[in-house]
């Protein structure tokens, strides 16, 4: 159930929202190869707890530095979710640094 939820997570949010993440460099482009072939997909956990999708990255490396580079500038949690094997690690970066929260 939670392999759908984000999958539908993903899509939803890919198409409608996180804008100011898509102009400081987040990708979103669902044609982009890249993307296509990526298993792991970066969420930000909203204010609300609901994870918003912000990118997918082909190597969990990938998605860690990813992570840190959006946490320089929105710091909080963040989630990457592996769909190969609906693995998820969630990290909280604040000003301190990171906390792991597995």
């Amino acid at each position: 159930m939670l392999r759908e939820f984000f999958a539908f997570a993903r899509a939803s949010i890919c198409a409608n929202s996180v804008k100011s993440l898509l102009h400081a460099g987040a990708v979103c482009d669902r044609k982009s190869p890249s993307s296509m072939f990526s298993p792991f997909d970066i969420f930000k956990v909203g204010d609300d707890g609901e994870p918003q999708w912000v990118q997918a990255a082909s190597t969990l490396d990938a998605a860690k530095v990813r992570v840190y580079e959006l946490a320089a500038l929105w710091p909080g949690e963040y989630q990457i979710y592996c769909q190969n094997t609906g693995n998820r690690l969630s990290l909280k970066l604040n000003h301190r640094g990171p906390t792991d929260t597995n």
